[in-house]
């Protein structure tokens, strides 16, 4: 589903890494996101923190309810589903499995718009990143589609379209 997508509060380090001139990690971006990929058309607000050793994406409904919890590290995946108080995780035991953070991190913000379209590969399948906006000097994609790979049984093509909200950087 979208944990692949968006393809970690648990010993986080937050170091400060420049992305910018003016602006470091860690980002808090806010956004809602829609996916007509599922009944009645999926539509969550996110909480979504860039560190420099791993990503944490907050899914809460509408109303407030915290949905889930997704942690992005370089050797797993973490996944808490609040709603049926489930913890799933997905470990990266080999290097050529992991999860290049730095790369997905420059699929996901461009900080000069290099190209309207970048694909993040990984074993699990592709995201293609596009429609980049420009939101607080910061190039942002609109929409992310997610193909998963053979290895991935039981799952679809995920689109998910984003409407960026706000956007915090650290100052140095």
């Amino acid at each position: 589903m979208l944990v692949a997508l968006l393809c970690s509060s648990c010993a986080i380090i937050s170091l400060k890494k420049q992305i910018t001139s003016n602006f470091f990690l860690p980002a808090i971006v806010y956004a809602n996101i829609t996916s007509p990929d599922y009944l009645n058309q999926l539509n969550l607000k996110t909480k979504i923190e860039i560190y420099s050793d791993s990503i944490k994406i907050g899914l809460m409904h509408s109303t407030g309810i915290n949905l889930a919890t997704i942690y992005i590290m370089e050797n797993q995946l973490l996944v808490n589903q609040k709603f049926n108080n489930t913890n799933d995780t997905i470990q990266f035991n080999e290097r050529r499995e992991s999860i290049n953070l730095k790369a997905l991190r420059e699929t996901i913000m461009q900080t000069t718009l290099k190209s309207d379209t970048l694909t993040y590969t990984h074993h699990l399948g592709d995201l293609v990143c596009t429609k980049y906006m420009n939101k607080e000097n910061i190039y942002l994609p609109a929409q992310m589609t997610f193909f998963p790979s053979e290895k991935i049984q039981h799952m679809s093509t995920q689109h998910i379209y984003l409407d960026y909200k706000k956007i915090n950087f650290s100052k140095k």
